[in-house]
């Protein structure tokens, strides 16, 4: 970032601020004031110990068509690990194995997300 060693150029005479570079009452865009994370139903991320996203578990009782749909473009992928008790089905997916496949659901997760605005990013 640049830092201005003359802020004269960015004054009127009488040292208010031109009204070019005055951003007092400047707005930011509308995706600038949605929140920052993203709550995904039925998905938990596990992450290391810097922060680092490694791995998700999938809830299968909310996604289970789409895993059905998504598994059979990806016959290679296997060591799926299923975490299962008496209320909840889920599926581990280690991003070392299987990010193409959790890129993939992801794709799909994202569009039925309430408020989610198919036009962004803007089309050419």
């Amino acid at each position: 970032m640049n830092k201005i060693s003359n802020p004269q150029p960015l004054l009127q005479d009488d040292g208010e601020m031109l009204v070019e570079y005055d951003l007092t009452h400047a707005v930011r865009g509308r995706r600038h004031q949605q929140p920052v994370g993203i709550d995904l139903p039925g998905v938990q991320f596990l992450t290391n110990t810097q922060g680092q996203k490694t791995a998700v578990l999938l809830d299968l009782n909310l996604h289970q068509n789409l895993w059905n749909s998504t598994t059979m473009e990806y016959p290679d992928l296997t060591n799926f690990q299923f975490l299962i008790n008496d209320h909840s089905r889920s599926v581990f997916l280690d991003f070392t194995y299987h990010l193409p496949l959790w890129q993939a659901l992801y794709a799909q997760i994202i569009p039925q997300l309430p408020g989610y605005d198919s036009d962004y990013p803007p089309t050419p």
